[in-house]
């Protein structure tokens, strides 16, 4: 850590020597094609109390696959670690009776057409003989019975080929959306039964979170949205941001609330099961000027003896004015800096490189949030 804060220290004096002296913010230019930046909001590290407990990564978006019918494993057409598209055939039982069943009730159906069609032509022949006074009104009447009947046959064949083709349907299980298959658990010729469960897919978008219990003696000191950090041992990843997304409304049987914390922009790095450490931050957290802040690798350049920039976005000139900041110390991740940032301020996440104080600036949409099914 000291070698890399000697690398950063040498880099920001060559800096400063070579003459990158910050420049007053300008005003935007009329007819400045606006840059579009992505952003982020920056996460304080300055809290009353703080509580480190230990948590496991995993894919925000995993589903367990299993049939809704029994029977045996024809062919498995993936394995472990395969990616797979939406749609696409992953597990197909043996489905002899399937369509041994679908073949009975369409001939059923056929049958139930063609005697609706007969029943219908007598009822129209006996209908002009009831209204030429040849027959009466019984002998009518029953001739609308059965052709009710004929009709309720016929109703009821056409939803018993329905179920049949849904039955046959069911013996192929398809990938629900694109991903990567992270466990399977049968093998061809097994025999598996209704809502066992075969597979397990995550979602190849690269959203992670971390899953850890928290104390009840604490509970009531986090709300979801709260802004926390993690880090991954294994991977060297140190003072992730990580928002808390969820916390279980009931506890379990060690008295503890299972909570979820979404990490933010570190996805490219994570694999599911991975031990992480969730760094709590609760209390009065002093987010005011001045205080210190997790600014991670992209969102700052050097200006000079442990001073960097951040361009923080003013929506009221659609530009991006320079704040200067302190480094305090380095993580793998970022930088530990203080300056005058607030929480809700907006920041640019990545290309500062090539911003300039009072250039114009779109900011992108933030990314669709995500949900456990």
């Amino acid at each position: 850590m000291m070698n890399q804060l000697g690398t950063v220290i040498t880099v920001l004096s060559l800096c400063l020597l070579t003459g990158c002296e910050p420049q007053p913010p300008e005003n935007v230019r009329e007819g400045e094609d606006a840059r579009p930046v992505v952003w982020f909001h920056p996460t304080s590290v300055d809290a009353g109390y703080q509580r480190v407990l230990t948590g496991v990564t995993r894919a925000a978006t995993q589903a367990q696959l299993s049939f809704e019918v029994p029977g045996r494993v024809e062919h498995v057409a993936v394995d472990v670690g395969d990616r797979v598209e939406q749609g696409q055939l992953l597990v197909r039982l043996d489905d002899t009776d399937a369509r041994l069943s679908l073949n009975q009730r369409q001939s059923e159906l056929s049958e139930a057409k063609a005697h609706l069609a007969e029943i219908t032509h007598d009822y129209k022949r006996q209908q002009s003989l009831f209204q030429s006074g040849v027959i009466g009104q019984a002998r009518l009447d029953n001739v609308i019975a059965r052709k009710a009947s004929a009709e309720s046959r016929l109703t009821l064949s056409q939803a018993r080929v329905e179920q049949a083709k849904k039955y046959l349907r069911d013996t192929q299980l398809h990938a629900p959306y694109d991903g990567v298959i992270a466990q399977r658990w049968i093998e061809p010729q097994q025999q598996v039964a209704p809502r066992q469960t075969v597979l397990q897919i995550q979602s190849s978008e690269g959203s992670y979170e971390v899953s850890a219990r928290l104390p009840e003696s604490i509970v009531s000191e986090l709300d979801t949205g709260s802004l926390h950090t993690v880090s991954i041992p294994s991977l060297d990843l140190e003072r992730v941001p990580a928002t808390l997304s969820e916390i279980s409304a009931q506890s379990d049987a060690t008295n503890s609330f299972q909570m979820t914390l979404k990490l933010d922009g570190t996805e490219r790095f994570i694999r599911s099961g991975l031990s992480a450490q969730v760094h709590l931050t609760y209390g009065q957290s002093d987010t005011s000027a001045g205080a210190s802040w997790f600014l991670p690798n992209g969102s700052f350049v050097s200006r000079g003896e442990n001073e960097i920039w951040v361009f923080r976005f003013q929506s009221d000139k659609a530009s991006v004015e320079a704040v200067t900041m302190t480094v305090k110390s380095l993580q793998d991740s970022g930088v530990i800096a203080s300056g005058e940032l607030h929480a809700d301020d907006q920041l640019v996440g990545k290309g500062v490189a090539f911003l300039t104080p009072g250039q114009a600036v779109t900011l992108l949409p933030e990314k669709p949030k995500r949900f456990n099914p």
